[in-house]
C-alpha cells in the first residue's frame, strides 16, 4: 500500500534504515511521538516523501530475498556446503479446521 514508516529508534532498525527512510521516535518518550505526529500534521508533504521511500525500499526486504540470506546463514552455521535447489519447492499452507 505504500504507507510511510513511523517506528521507534533502535539499534536494530537503524542498522537497516536511515533518517531518510523512516520517521523515528524514541520508544521511552511519548512526547517524541507527539512531536513527530504534530510535525506530520504541519508538514503533510512529508507523508508522500516517506511513502515513496517505503515503496522504493520494500523490494529489498521481500521474503524471497531474505529467505536466500537466511538459508545461506543456516547452511554456513551447520557446515553444509550443498548448493540450494535452482527452484524452491512451493510453500503449501493447509487451512486449520
Amino acid at each position: 500500500m505504500g504507507f510511510p514508516v513511523v517506528t521507534v529508534r533502535s539499534v536494530a532498525i537503524c542498522h537497516y534504515f536511515s533518517e531518510e527512510d523512516c520517521l523515528f521516535y524514541d520508544w521511552n518518550d511519548v512526547d517524541s511521538l507527539r512531536r513527530l505526529l504534530d510535525r506530520l500534521a504541519a508538514e503533510p508533504y512529508l507523508l508522500e516523501r516517506y511513502r515513496s521511500r517505503a515503496v522504493a525500499l520494500r523490494g529489498k526486504f521481500t521474503w524471497g530475498t531474505e529467505r536466500e540470506k537466511y538459508v545461506a546463514l543456516l547452511r554456513d552455521l551447520a557446515g553444509v556446503s550443498v548448493a540450494p535447489p535452482a527452484v524452491a519447492a512451493p510453500l503449501v499452507i493447509h487451512a486449520l479446521r
